[in-house]
């Protein structure tokens, strides 16, 4: 064989192999996303059908009540609190729903100017809550949508789990030096449980995740299909910081 033949079989060798090595990977990322988007799928469906049962357990024995002529003031707001609890678990399940469904497009939102506009609306719906906020003048990121629910299942969680009736959480949202964008949502309360924690931090599933967990693993998602990183850390002098960062929108 003459050396333009060796080099041509050569040269198709690596040809052969890179396009090989590119579809193996593809394949691998491909079965990993199929993974992960079946164990979202089966989470939901196991919350729904879960935390629907219970409830209607729980409004079906209350009624009873009612139609015996049993009932007190404390079985009536017993069933509103089920009824409201319906109602937010079937919200959250759609926006996770809208979340798993969508095409992983990303949008250019300035987080510090759509934080400032949302802040009213949560001194709003936690008016026991002191909302401080700490906002660069401009940080515009890439994101997928569900930013508005993300940042009020954050601040909804750390006053949920508070142990004082009129909790301080602080929002912050930044730019480092290669123009990511962070937000940090801190309380100053007991720290966050541990399910929750390994929800947020290594989506693990347990026996006890339901819809409070729901919520956590919504914004997991988010920053997931943003390509973003998050973390959980220790807020000085006491309780948690969640901190998310996320990539620059491009020019």
């Amino acid at each position: 064989m003459t050396g333009k033949g060796w080099l041509f079989v050569a040269v198709s060798g690596v040809v052969l192999y890179a396009m090989i090595s590119y579809r193996e990977r593809a394949l691998r990322e491909t079965r990993t996303e199929l993974e992960q988007s079946r164990t979202q799928l089966s989470i939901l469906h196991r919350v729904l059908r879960h935390n629907l049962r219970n409830h209607c357990t729980v409004v079906r024995s209350c009624s009873d009540l009612i139609e015996r002529e049993r009932a007190d003031e404390e079985t009536l707001a017993r069933i509103r609190r089920t009824t409201d609890d319906l109602v937010a678990l079937s919200e959250k399940s759609q926006h996770l729903k809208s979340l798993l469904e969508a095409d992983d497009t990303t949008h250019r939102i300035d987080l510090s100017e759509r934080t400032r506009d949302l802040v009213p609306e949560l001194d709003a719906s936690y008016p026991d809550a002191t909302i401080e906020t700490e906002l660069a003048d401009a940080a515009v990121a890439s994101v997928v949508d569900q930013y508005d629910v993300v940042l009020g299942e954050l601040v909804g969680n750390a006053v949920e789990h508070h142990d004082a009736p009129d909790p301080t959480i602080r929002i912050s949202v930044a730019t480092d030096d290669a123009g990511d964008v962070s937000l940090v949502v801190a309380d100053d309360g007991p720290g966050i449980p541990s399910m929750e924690r390994r929800v947020l931090e290594d989506g693990i599933e347990e026996p006890m995740f339901h819809s409070q967990g729901l919520g956590l693993w919504l914004v997991r998602v988010f920053v997931q299909q943003s390509g973003g990183d998050l973390r959980v850390e220790d807020n000085d002098p006491r309780g948690t910081a969640i901190r998310i960062t996320l990539p620059a929108a491009s020019d």
